[in-house]
């Protein structure tokens, strides 16, 4: 075997095997890691010697030398017939090498027992001219005092280029040598499966090293396992079940030490490379844990993960270093077990870690369990998978919903449906909450909210495409009170029906969250703010506590509505912020609502070119309010552009959805201001006129402050300005809606002149000021304000 890279160490031995021959031979030891060519330099000299015509007496070790005394004295005497006792073995060694030359050669000498150890220094330390030692250790555990030591280096690209003795592209080398750290067994090994699988060395197979590099590490890894004693592989097995959490003493009270102590086996594993030193050692680097343990039988394996997850619960070890243990036991139903699980569950989750809180629950739904529970570690599990995978989530939570359970699960599947219409899958909604069984507790509120999903709303109910029954307009059920308040408000009917409506359902800790929102929204409509603002964070609040991440990114994205209306920037922003957090990937249809809230928040802050490009990056896609939504956001960019074409296009397509699902209130979007604007720009004032005159019929006829004032400044550029500008800024008094009542004073103060607008144009500098509205601070500043009270 041509041996490359060790120039240097071959050059020392073979000077030492001349020096030997001139009866001046040095002690030496080749020191490194299993792989790095120890045992290939040994015999390397072993070859040299024989040639140099010395005797030549070996020795290696195996499985029963860590516990045979004299082994190596053993093997080294069968060779000369000699004695095997250990001072008559070193005096016939010492007198056979005062007439011929002799070289003792001892391959991973560090893995006999102390006593062939101790007895190989002593010959050492005794040695003469005529008798050479050579020694292979891992350089942790020396041998011979004062002796030369030799430690072979990694192998390097330009090793691997004439090992392989052909040309070999440099993407291929880089990856070999970084994938086996240039051991050259490793390497070698690599080479050759590569060259049986015939895989050339060339950049296109470069992506395949790390994988072939691993099977022949691993495959590495089971035969050293195999070959040590079975103590000392108990206590290895051990280390890969429990890992360092552990501590050593507990992972050795598992693996049951008696022969071996505790420090001896520790040191026949540092020395094969397979663990690390240490007061906590663990499995060394590149090291597969499931490669130590494939050796066992399977039930002896899944025996060895019991003992070792029982062990650490007794032994207090943290929670999430026994969950990961019974990741490989079969079901224990001890009764600690779930509790365990679901904790470390949480805490992963807390830390980021989703992946591992989904494996925590999985395991844990292998153990037996009654309906309740099961039903909760399966919405948790959802929630966990909906972090990296919704989609599995949702699935997950629409076959629990349409599975039959016992009416102890109402809250839990309460929770299922929340989180489900939550994020958004309009689809999957439809067919699930059209097909729960009527008998489910959760029934009423679940259907009423399928007639608020996606285009549900345009079905004739007698036509729908799944079975539903028609949302009352008054449900005697908590939850649907809510829902049918939010269509009620849409329609821009009964205002005080709608808040009615709105309190029983918000009034009702158990009504679903998703119902108990949407009765806030209604009421936001009415403009019975503190109320609507209260529920949400009532849903807020109860939907952290219960981990509804989607739920509470719907709460969150509602808030900001309301803040952006309040002229709280910042904080809204910091609410949409926490909604992207609480659930990075929404379903495309809730992720519009998201993104057109964010542009309505930057056009109130006069960032349009941040809106545009914000915009840019959204398909033109949606269903239902969602697309509405994003439609009228849109159209806002568009107005303050000044592209009244555009905007009308995207106006009209939020008209025809509106009117579609019967959603005329213009509280709820007041398209035809913007659109009368648009028009008037035009230059088409009759049709301008005509949904002013609209929008304020349809507003006085719902009542709700906000709504008329609105409408009544889109009617005051059609005509009697002063009196639609003086009723505005009248119903606004006292308003939250601070935005609205600043720029009704601005329209005020530009008619009524300079003199009587001053106080007003202050009051509306004031409040652009304390909203950061820099479109209001510049034309008050047209109008004279200055913000120091000037």
């Amino acid at each position: 075997m041509t041996i490359v890279g060790a120039e240097a160490e071959l050059a020392a031995l073979d000077e030492a095997v001349v020096c030997l021959g001139r009866g001046g031979a040095p002690l030496v030891e080749i020191a490194g890691a299993r792989g790095a060519g120890r045992s290939t330099l040994l015999r390397h000299v072993m070859r040299s010697a024989r040639r140099a015509g010395a005797v030549v007496l070996s020795a290696f070790s195996n499985s029963d030398s860590l516990t045979d005394e004299f082994s190596v004295v053993l093997q080294l005497m069968q060779l000369v017939d000699g004695p095997t006792g250990g001072s008559a073995a070193t005096s016939t060694l010492l007198g056979l090498a005062r007439t011929t030359p002799v070289l003792v050669a001892v391959d991973d000498a560090d893995r006999f027992h102390h006593s062939s150890r101790e007895w190989l220094a002593e010959l050492g330390g005794r040695a003469d001219g005529g008798l050479m030692i050579v020694t292979v250790t891992d350089g942790v555990h020396p041998v011979l005092d004062g002796a030369r030591l030799l430690v072979p280096r990694p192998l390097t690209i330009d090793h691997v280029t004439e090992l392989v003795g052909a040309p070999v592209e440099c993407e291929f080398a880089e990856a070999l040598v970084l994938a086996t750290g240039g051991l050259p067994a490793v390497v070698r090994e690599v080479l050759d499966r590569c060259a049986a699988e015939e895989l050339a060395p060339v950049a296109s197979t470069a992506a395949m090293i790390a994988d072939l590099a691993a099977e022949v590490v691993g495959d590495r890894v089971a035969r050293i396992v195999g070959e040590l004693p079975a103590e000392v592989a108990a206590l290895v097995r051990a280390i890969a079940a429990c890992g360092p959490g552990f501590g050593f003493s507990l992972t050795c009270t598992l693996a049951g030490l008696r022969e071996f102590s505790p420090a001896r086996a520790l040191d026949v594993l540092v020395g094969a490379g397979l663990v690390t030193a240490g007061a906590r050692p663990e499995l060394a680097a590149g090291v597969p844990a499931a490669r130590v343990v494939q050796g066992m039988p399977a039930t002896a394996r899944q025996d060895l993960y019991a003992r070792a997850a029982r062990l650490g619960h007794r032994g207090a070890v943290d929670e999430i270093e026994v969950a990961r243990i019974l990741a490989g036991t079969p079901p224990l139903g001890d009764p600690w077990v779930v509790p365990l699980l679901r904790t470390s569950a949480r805490r992963e989750i807390a830390r980021g870690q989703s992946c591992q809180a989904v494996r925590h629950l999985e395991r844990a739904l292998r153990e037996p369990l009654d309906p309740v529970t099961r039903a909760e570690l399966v919405l948790r599990l959802a929630l966990a998978e909906s972090v990296r995978a919704p989609e599995i989530g949702d699935r997950r939570l629409s076959r629990m919903l349409l599975e039959t359970q016992p009416p102890e699960c109402a809250e839990v599947r309460r929770a299922a449906a929340d989180q489900l219409f939550a994020r958004g899958d309009g689809v999957l909604i439809r067919h699930t909450f059209g097909a729960v069984a009527e008998s489910a507790t959760e029934w009423d509120s679940v259907t009423s909210l399928y007639w608020i999903n996606g285009d549900a709303p345009v079905e004739a109910p007698e036509y729908g495409a799944l079975e539903a029954p028609v949302l009352a307009a008054a449900p005697d059920d908590t939850g649907s009170a809510g829902v049918a308040a939010w269509v009620c408000a849409a329609r821009g009917e009964d205002a005080q029906l709608v808040r009615s409506l709105a309190r029983t359902a918000l009034a009702d800790p158990s009504a679903m969250l998703m119902c108990r929102l949407t009765a806030a929204s209604a009421l936001w409509l009415t403009d019975d703010v503190a109320d609507a603002v209260a529920g949400i964070e009532g849903v807020l609040g109860e939907s952290r506590r219960r981990g509804l991440i989607a739920v509470t990114g719907r709460a969150l994205m509602l808030r900001a509505v309301a803040r952006t209306q309040e002229g709280r920037f910042d904080d809204a922003e910091a609410d949409l912020e926490r909604a992207v957090a609480e659930l990075p990937r929404w379903h495309r249809d809730v992720r519009l609502l998201l993104d057109a809230v964010q542009v309505r928040l930057m056009v109130a802050r006069g960032e349009i070119d941040r809106a545009e490009e914000a915009l840019s990056g959204i398909p033109e896609l949606g269903l239902g309010h969602f697309r509405v939504a994003l439609d009228f956001a849109r159209a806002t960019v568009a107005v303050a552009r000044g592209d009244a074409e555009q905007a009308i296009g995207h106006l009209d397509r939020c008209a025809i959805r509106l009117r579609a699902r019967d959603a005329e209130n213009p509280a709820l979007v007041p398209w035809r201001s913007l659109a009368a604007g648009a028009w008037r720009a035009l230059g088409d004032p009759g049709r301008a006129a005509a949904l002013a005159a609209e929008e304020l019929e349809l507003a006085r006829r719902w009542t709700a402050p906000s709504a008329v004032a609105r409408a009544h400044l889109s009617c005051a550029a059609t005509g009697q300005a002063e009196y639609h500008l003086r009723e505005a800024v009248r119903l606004l008094d006292g308003s939250p809606h601070r935005l609205l009542r600043a720029e009704a004073l601005l329209g005020l103060a530009e008619v009524v002149g300079a003199a009587a607008g001053a106080p007003l144009v202050r009051e509306a500098g004031m409040l652009a000021v304390a909203c950061r509205a820099m479109p209001l601070v510049t034309r008050a500043r047209g109008l004279g304000w200055a913000p120091d009270g000037r």
